[in-house]
């Protein structure tokens, strides 16, 4: 973590713990679990700093993934949506291999795939109900993906209730890697990777 910003969050959380917590209200104990909640966040943030990149690598390699997904069954959409789809997935695949790619360009690409996978779900309503299966098929298994990866991420503030079933944060990120390869920018109309 850089320097100014470890300095930022100890005094972020020493102002908490020094003054803030000091003058709750003892008969107020749901401003002291907001509090305990806060200090905790900050805490995660201290710690999970370093590993802001990998985090946002991580989840643009799982759009990527959904993404090439959802383009192989895209056909139903109009050739606009598609075009779109395409050159963002042609965006993120170059930016994935970037390894300078700033972590807030990698989210961006990641949002852009995620919002044009909206559009496709909504359109899909008028496609054939085979192709709204797969849809919906292809959108939960990145889900889960996606969720497994943010329980990882927050696992250490202990909210999850199923805690034994998360995997550590190395793990995820490996397993968004590996099931989401993304050496290649998409093929425009299969989704595979072109040679």
């Amino acid at each position: 973590m850089t320097q100014p910003f470890a300095k930022v969050l100890g005094a972020a959380g020493r102002a908490l713990s020094q003054v803030v917590a000091p003058a709750l209200d003892a008969s107020n104990p749901l401003a002291r679990e907001q509090l305990a909640l806060v200090q905790r966040f900050l805490r995660l943030v201290a710690e999970r700093a370093d590993e802001l990149g990998a985090a946002a690598r991580a989840e643009l390699a799982l759009a990527l993934h959904a993404g090439r997904q959802l383009r192989a069954l895209a056909g139903f959409a109009p050739p606009v949506i598609q075009q779109r789809l395409d050159e963002a997935l042609d965006a993120a695949g170059l930016l994935q291999r970037d390894a300078a790619a700033a972590p807030e360009a990698l989210r961006e690409a990641a949002a852009r795939i995620e919002a044009l996978a909206s559009t496709l779900v909504r359109l899909a309503a008028g496609a054939d109900p085979s192709v709204r299966r797969e849809l919906r098929r292809a959108v939960i298994r990145s889900s889960a993906a996606q969720m497994a990866l943010r329980r990882a991420w927050f696992a250490p503030l202990a909210l999850d209730p199923d805690a034994a079933s998360v995997p550590t944060w190395r793990d995820a990120c490996a397993r968004a890697h590996a099931a989401a390869p993304s050496s290649f920018p998409s093929h425009p109309h299969t989704g595979d990777p072109e040679p």
